[in-house]
């Protein structure tokens, strides 16, 4: 009752019994819910991570947050290092998905299809580059335009040297080089020009006919066939054939008995192309000689 009629001292007593209760041990429950509370106060009072990973609203609790941080940063360079792991088999997994990689075929396969796309040809044009190595001497470069027809007619026109032309037709086959100043005349089944091996693409194409062993192997994207002659009277000892995807010969490279290496790449081919008679018809310069170059064979008999 005395401490009712008197606020003053009823203030003063709750004073003392609050300073009582503060200063006397927390029972346990009640301390554990002040603890849980301090630890959502430290992890609210930690720096938030934007959507760009870097810490945003920095308060006291800074070392903390950057503790947090660093752990953040480690755990992405482990995961950067298992992609850098991954990757490689994931690009080696799409490169070859779109290259379109395949088995590779066989000879008959290939010889097959070669010899249906050049048998089916009526006529054949294409830009050739031509290199020639031969020991002891410089190597040569020469280009030009080159055109075919059914049956066993050529013309080659060179670009590099200007002027210079061979041109089969049919029968016998006409040489001229301006730096020679002459006409070189040869039948067509004696000739021993690296050029002949290129007449049966327009003639009845077949390897198994014209060619004695056969071996094929792969080079990137395209198809080696290498050819051996049937018998050592020939001029050459192989003959190389580089085939595209799409049965293309882009290459043919003659490799001769003195190891002697006439190489020819074609480009921008183009089959059943119009070509007039006209383009295999020879007819040499005025002022120049025509020399019948005579077969080994002749001299023999001789």
């Amino acid at each position: 009752k005395g401490l009712a009629r008197s606020p003053g001292r009823r203030l003063g007593v709750l004073g003392t019994a609050r300073a009582g209760r503060r200063g006397a041990p927390l029972p346990q429950r009640e301390l554990g819910l002040r603890r849980e509370e301090g630890r959502r106060d430290r992890v609210a009072a930690e720096p938030v991570a934007d959507a760009a990973g870097s810490p945003r609203g920095q308060t006291n609790c800074e070392s903390r947050g950057w503790h947090r941080h660093l752990r953040c940063t480690f755990a992405a360079r482990s995961a950067s290092l298992t992609d850098v792991r991954v990757c490689p088999t994931i690009l080696v997994i799409l490169v070859c998905a779109g290259a379109g990689w395949a088995e590779p075929r066989s000879l008959a396969e290939v010889s097959k299809a070669v010899e249906r796309r050049y048998n089916g040809a009526r006529s054949l044009s294409a830009h050739f580059d031509q290199r020639y190595h031969a020991p002891g001497r410089l190597p040569r470069a020469e280009s030009g335009e080159l055109v075919l027809r059914k049956p066993a007619r050529m013309r080659w026109d060179y670009a590099s040297p200007a002027g210079k032309t061979f041109v089969c037709d049919g029968k016998w086959i006409w040489f001229y080089s301006p730096a020679a100043r002459k006409v070189e005349k040869s039948a067509l089944r004696e000739t021993d020009d690296f050029r002949a091996p290129l007449a049966f693409l327009l003639g009845k194409l077949s390897f198994q006919r014209e060619f004695g062993q056969l071996t094929i192997a792969s080079s990137g994207p395209d198809t080696v066939i290498e050819a051996l002659p049937k018998t050592g009277r020939l001029p050459y000892s192989r003959v190389e054939f580089t085939i595209a995807a799409d049965n293309q010969i882009r290459r043919v490279v003659v490799t001769g008995e003195d190891q002697s290496v006439m190489e020819f790449a074609f480009t921008g081919e183009k089959l059943n192309a119009s070509v007039a008679d006209a383009a295999f018809r020879f007819i040499a310069p005025p002022g120049v000689p025509v020399v019948e170059v005579e077969t080994p064979n002749e001299e023999e008999q001789r």
